[in-house]
């Protein structure tokens, strides 16, 4: 969603939910963004100064998958377990790797500060200005 007011002041938010098959919890986890922006060069008081001047920022969490998939659940293998063995004597499977049901997404948190200065006149200000 946005919202923009007077051509000077914008706010940006943004939510999503991702659910992967890659861990042993399958419930939505939620992702999110927010933005905002003051266009300062549109303010009056500033008027031919410059040309332009904007601040931004915007805060978010991001996620990805970096474990393996194999990480999340267990494993059987039938590997020398179908000979018997003296020391060995059960055919069929053995547990090779237990599961994990910890493992869940990896989130970073993101933050960003902009700053757009211009103090040169060019035609594309001056097109938006006559406008």
């Amino acid at each position: 969603m946005s919202y923009s007011y007077d051509n000077r002041y914008s706010l940006d938010w943004n939510i999503s939910s991702e659910v992967t098959s890659r861990y042993a919890d399958h419930s939505l986890t939620p992702f999110w963004s927010i933005g905002a922006r003051w266009n300062a060069y549109r303010e009056k008081w500033l008027s031919g100064y410059v040309s332009n001047l904007v601040f931004r920022a915007t805060y978010g969490v991001t996620g990805s998958q970096n474990s393996s998939p194999a990480d999340a659940i267990e494993y059987y293998t039938f590997s020398r377990t179908m000979r018997p063995y003296t020391s060995f004597s059960t055919l069929g499977s053995v547990l090779s790797r237990l599961n994990n049901t910890d493992i869940k997404w990896t989130k970073t948190d993101n933050m960003s500060l902009g700053v757009d200065v211009g103090v040169w006149k060019t035609e594309s200000n001056l097109s938006s200005q006559l406008l």
